[in-house]
């Protein structure tokens, strides 16, 4: 797991959790597709794992998640909402701890604060950490209507026509079928090619 974040990060986490709970704390990695990270609480003991599928700034963030269930439990009770009130105070003041220590560059940091603003209950990232790891990318949302655009493994030209909640309504340019299709706000294209 150490492996995956900036050195030294993951012993600080271990370490700051250490004061925070009175549970026995086993961590480990799967290649699970199937689920991003889980905690569960046996007796006094905490699983937490996370798939290795994720590294750096977004390993993190799932790793941190979970320990803020396990951090809610232990101040709360079992009895609150999974992504509840407390659990989103938890996850976000447990983050802001490793912030300002030199593991993430200060625009990763400005990001991840932006982030916890509203802590999002699954793993879905804000759009200021995606273009900063995605250098050259914008979400589909923050393209003006009419804009043209390409998806990352494409080379097809495509135009947003408009925005409803979290979609995007797309039309596929180069098709004489009039090829229409919705696509997730956050989802990174390209604009300028």
């Amino acid at each position: 797991m150490a492996s995956t974040l900036p050195v030294g990060l993951y012993e600080d986490i271990k370490a700051t959790v250490n004061t925070l709970v009175p549970y026995n704390v086993s961590y480990s990695e799967c290649n699970a597709k199937s689920f991003i990270g889980h905690c569960r609480l046996i007796g006094i003991t905490c699983e937490i794992r996370v798939s290795n599928e994720y590294s750096g700034v977004r390993y993190f963030l799932i790793l941190t998640h979970e320990i803020a269930h396990m951090i809610t439990w232990a101040k709360y009770g079992l009895g609150k909402k999974p992504h509840g009130k407390e659990w989103k105070d938890e996850y976000r003041s447990f983050v802001l701890r490793f912030l300002g220590k030199g593991y993430f560059s200060l625009e990763l940091e400005r990001a991840i604060h932006i982030h916890m603003s509203k802590p999002p209950f699954n793993s879905r990232l804000h759009s200021e950490i995606l273009k900063i790891l995605n250098p050259g990318q914008i979400p589909i949302g923050e393209i003006s209507c009419n804009g043209k655009f390409r998806f990352l493994d494409s080379d097809k030209v495509y135009k947003k026509l408009f925005k409803y909640y979290s979609r995007v309504r797309v039309l596929l340019i180069d098709d004489d079928k009039n090829t229409f299709f919705d696509v997730h706000k956050d989802v990174m294209v390209v604009q300028n090619f």
